[in-house]
């Protein structure tokens, strides 16, 4: 059996990290993996609950903006400087005798298939969480860097046509969508009765890209009940909200941050989850959703039309005259139509973003193929 090393360059645990941890948890090749991640301690902690004294930690794929040192240094020198040093990390982790892959889980990770590639002729292959825009910064650097990648492993059709429209051969692109562990049957199942529909949940970062105020107006525009839950915020933007929240006197409960093992608990609660993002590849948060039986709103862009169908475990909308038919269907909506939402819902999941059906995916990309 080959020998994997993943290369996460991150300092946050976000949906690329928690799926990759769901993964490695359920695949039978479990002591095939090493892991090199960025030397932050959130990082470490959690790699190291999956990957016990098999994680190697390193400040130069430490994020730039996440390091704090006493060099007055631009950030562009930071990046020149580590990506350099990373050859000496490269020979320290023993690479030519120990490992035959190299996983990269972040799109950035890109720049290291240099190190691994060229220099040392290992195999190289790439998650691609992220729709790369042509034009981008992003974009250049995958074109740059594309003759040094064996596959890419897209989170969803909308990601492999991104990378497709950058010039990248389909050949080397695997479509392998995100999986739930689905342990709840239709034995949880509980019926809901329309009457009791007023909770509306939205679970993300209140960032521009999430889009979090779209979701404030549909809760002033429904007269719904909003909860908020999220790790991270653009302090502007959170206290744009909290002041629309405030002057306008609108239901909505900024809870904040929620364990993972809360999340089950929030979805459950809710009646729909509200998903207004302006990119999303593939929305971790919508198969949650669906493995708790609760239906979906979500904007009509990438990744999201290949979770949520129309009229079968939600809604999707492109504008505000949208949102509006949408209110008036959640308010004359009949308990019997609501739960067959919330049935679908889990029929999707099960179906389509089962955890077992991407570790056989997986396995085979990186071991068969």
């Amino acid at each position: 059996m080959d020998k994997v090393l993943i290369v996460s360059g991150t300092s946050i645990i976000s949906g690329a990290e928690i799926v990759l941890k769901d993964y490695l948890e359920n695949t039978k090749n479990i002591s095939s993996f090493d892991i090199l991640c960025s030397d932050i301690n959130e990082i470490k902690e959690f790699y190291n609950k999956v990957l016990k004294n098999r994680v190697i930690s390193c400040k130069e794929i430490t994020p730039t903006m996440a390091i704090k040192d006493r060099y007055s240094l631009s950030s562009k020198l930071k990046k020149i400087l580590r990506f350099v040093n990373f050859f000496r990390v490269v020979k320290s982790v023993n690479l030519k005798h120990k490992y035959d892959i190299i996983w990269a889980n972040n799109t950035g990770d890109i720049i290291y298939s240099i190190f691994f590639k060229k220099m040392y002729k290992r195999k190289f292959i790439i998650n691609i969480h992220d729709i790369v825009k042509r034009n981008s910064l992003m974009g250049k650097v995958v074109r740059v860097f594309d003759r040094y990648v064996d596959k890419y492993i897209a989170v969803s059709n909308s990601v492999k046509e991104a990378l497709v429209r950058l010039g990248i051969s389909e050949n080397k692109i695997y479509i392998v969508y995100n999986g739930m562990i689905i342990e709840n049957t239709d034995n949880d199942f509980q019926f809901k009765k329309k009457e009791t529909i007023s909770k509306i949940g939205f679970v993300g970062s209140l960032i521009e890209r999430k889009d979090p105020l779209t979701f404030v107006e549909f809760i002033r525009k429904t007269k719904l009940n909003g909860y908020m839950v999220y790790n991270h915020y653009d302090t502007s933007l959170y206290n744009k909200i909290k002041t629309v929240i405030e002057e306008e006197r609108l239901n909505i409960d900024l809870i904040g941050k929620l364990d993972r093992g809360d999340i089950d608990k929030f979805m459950k609660e809710m009646d729909f989850l509200f998903i207004p993002s302006l990119q999303d590849p593939l929305p971790t948060v919508v198969l949650e959703s669906f493995k708790n039986y609760t239906p979906c709103i979500g904007r009509n862009i990438d990744g999201i039309p290949e979770m949520i169908t129309e009229d079968y475990n939600g809604y999707l909308f492109n504008n505000d005259d949208d949102l509006n038919l949408i209110s008036l269907k959640i308010a004359n909506i009949s308990s019997e139509k609501y739960n067959q939402l919330r049935k679908n819902s889990h029929i999707t999941v099960t179906n389509k973003f089962n955890i077992k059906v991407k570790v056989n995916k997986i396995d085979e990309i990186l071991f068969v193929d």
